[in-house]
């Protein structure tokens, strides 16, 4: 993992954000993604909202740790997909609402100067308020 990392950097396909951030991030979302998928089974009594909501924050944080913005807002829909195909749509509005908050997040992070990104400002945020909306849409 450490190596296709370190290529990524090399070639410019992540942001030059710290390599520990990077590894940290996807090692910490793979331990997440795995917790969750095991303590709240999908047919199960589980407690979708609060799998959704951490689904869609989990993939935010891989995304713009490093260095993409709202670029691969389609994981988003996916995360949505998932949870509105296990217990309804009902859950469609809430994942709307966690994508938005999301991205905000991310954007507000970048603006900030936490986490470098790959896409120059403002236009990337202007890219991923058509993002948000893109992704509603999809949902």
């Amino acid at each position: 993992m450490l190596a296709v990392l370190a290529l990524a950097r090399h070639y410019h396909f992540v942001a030059d954000n710290p390599l520990w951030l990077l590894l940290g991030t996807m090692v910490v979302t793979q331990l997440c993604t795995t917790a969750i998928a095991v303590t709240y089974p999908p047919h199960g009594e589980a407690k979708p909202r609060l799998l959704l909501t951490a689904q869609i924050v989990l993939i935010g944080v891989c995304v713009y740790a490093n260095g993409w913005g709202a670029l691969l807002a389609v994981g988003f829909v996916f995360a949505a997909a998932t949870a509105i195909h296990s217990d309804g749509s009902k859950y469609a509005l809430w994942a709307m609402a966690c994508t938005a908050l999301t991205v905000a997040a991310g954007e507000l992070s970048i603006a900030l100067g936490w986490v470098k990104t790959m896409i120059a400002e403002p236009e990337g945020h202007g890219l991923a308020v058509l993002e948000v909306a893109g992704v509603c849409a999809v949902i």
